[in-house]
């Protein structure tokens, strides 16, 4: 048995944690979690396991070195920019020290700095979307050579399954969707990445796509509800697992750039829609197109701009609800499923 310390900051990155150490735990290993953030104590209230509070990287530091662990697994190498000192000097007898992250972001340390001590970086990407981003393959990320070195890809964390198809009937039930109807799941999220002319022009969309096709039904769970006919009320705020029955019993995702909801779509094997943030001419910094695009190449969704026509979104929604691109985007995401959980801890244990 070995014993392991999960630390996460976010809300994402608790859940990724969480779904990591549930693995863990079910293969025999100990788990203590270290939470930045109180309120994302809500992600681990079915666990067993400790949890401690770390307030800032010194306190992290003193943990990871107690001699209590193993591993240490931080949810993020980029989680700690307030501290520059924390990603530069190790802590003292550190155990084996490796990070679980979500996107390329590993070029520029002054804006996004990441810890230089890492033993190992896993990417909860499929090996080829991960290759995608890259610059000499297409993409738009430059990695140093000597953090590429230690990357690997292990697959999406959480890792999901479909659906049965009872269950699916048994939810589409619940929401009141009869077997003639389609139903297309909509996030677009909060915040900055939540904009009110796309909202407007959401409803024109799916405006558009019910007068040609009166039996679409849509469950938007994004905050105020549009009072519009194809709508289901999705009856307020929902749990992790009610978020993903609703998702995997729709036939169509439509969602903003978040990858979170991208890859539980991909677990589900639901075609996917992601909207994304047009890129500024001379953008140089980071865009989200960049991290979707991959995943758009691989076959696993389709991308658009905010800013598309209504017309060319209209034509991908019908495509990815009626027409042959539906059976090639589920082949594709069926093709990349995979249990990252597994991945990410037999490469540990062979590390040790």
């Amino acid at each position: 048995m070995k014993k392991f310390l999960i630390i996460t900051m976010g809300p994402g990155e608790t859940s990724q944690g969480a779904a990591l150490g549930k693995f863990i735990i079910s293969a025999g290993h100990k788990v203590t979690f270290g939470i930045l953030l109180e309120e994302n104590l809500h992600f681990l209230k079915n666990f067993n396991s400790q949890k401690i509070i770390l307030k800032n990287g010194e306190g992290i530091k003193r943990e990871v070195s107690s001699g209590n662990y193993d591993i240490a697994v931080f949810c993020n190498s980029k989680m700690y920019g307030v501290d520059q000192s924390f990603q530069k000097d190790p802590p003292k007898n550190k155990p084996l020290c490796v990070s679980l992250d979500s996107n390329w972001l590993f070029n520029q340390p002054e804006r996004f700095p990441f810890i230089s001590w890492l033993d190992r970086i896993y990417l909860n990407f499929p090996k080829d979307v991960y290759s995608y981003g890259l610059i000499e393959k297409g993409g738009a990320y430059v990695i140093p050579e000597n953090v590429k070195n230690i990357i690997t890809t292990v697959g999406l964390i959480p890792s999901y399954s479909p659906l049965s198809e009872t269950k699916r009937e048994k939810v589409r039930k619940k929401l009141g969707v009869t077997k003639k109807q389609k139903l297309i799941f909509t996030y677009i999220g909060s915040g900055v990445t939540f904009h009110d002319d796309y909202f407007s022009r959401f409803i024109k969309i799916i405006d558009s796509i019910h007068k040609k096709h009166p039996e679409i039904r849509v469950l938007y769970l994004s905050g105020e509800e549009p009072k519009k006919s194809w709508l289901i009320p999705s009856g307020g705020h929902v749990d992790s697992r009610i978020f993903y029955e609703y998702l995997a019993s729709s036939d169509l995702v439509f969602q903003h750039q978040g990858l979170g909801t991208l890859e539980q779509a991909i677990s589900a094997n639901i075609p996917i829609i992601s909207n994304v943030s047009p890129i500024k001419p001379d953008e140089k910094v980071h865009a989200h197109a960049w991290e979707v695009k991959p995943f758009e190449r691989a076959g696993l969704c389709k991308m658009h701009f905010y800013n598309d026509s209504i017309v060319e979104v209209d034509k991908s929604v019908n495509d990815l609800l009626y027409a042959g691109q539906r059976d090639e985007m589920i082949k594709s995401q069926e093709n990349h499923r995979s249990i990252g959980e597994k991945n990410t801890l037999n490469d540990i244990l062979e590390r040790l």
